[in-house]
């Protein structure tokens, strides 16, 4: 839900098909989600300010929300890897330490109230 700097959710003020047209005066009609996302995010309970373009009349209107979900980020490591030609089709094994830090990531997930959920079951870890 998109909430006022006071807290009051101001979600109805935005309708179905309603465009992001710019946030804190950076136009991002056009952009990619990646430099949304730059935009979007930041310090929790910040505000920031959007600007929508409305579906139903064309106008230009603006909102000023708070930052109240927390989101955390880690950087994105890729790597690949190349199966050489005799292990295609066998059955491969992942090793323990893969498996530990799999595991880890999955339990790592927060709800919006900041409390730790598991990715697959949902339920509240400790």
């Amino acid at each position: 839900s998109l909430r006022d700097p006071d807290g009051g959710d101001v979600s109805a003020r935005v309708t179905e098909g309603d465009t992001l047209y710019s946030l804190d005066g950076t136009e991002v009609s056009g952009e990619g989600s990646g430099r949304i996302r730059q935009l979007i995010l930041g310090e929790k309970d910040s505000v920031v300010r959007l600007k929508l373009r409305s579906l139903k009349t064309n106008a230009l209107y603006e909102l000023m929300v708070k930052r109240h979900v927390l989101v955390r980020e880690w950087e994105e490591e890729r790597s690949t890897v190349e199966l050489r030609p005799e292990l295609v089709g066998t059955e491969l094994r992942a090793h323990s330490s893969i498996v530990e830090h799999l595991e880890a990531a999955r339990l790592a997930i927060e709800d919006s109230a900041g409390n730790a959920r598991d990715l697959l079951t949902g339920e509240q870890s400790a």
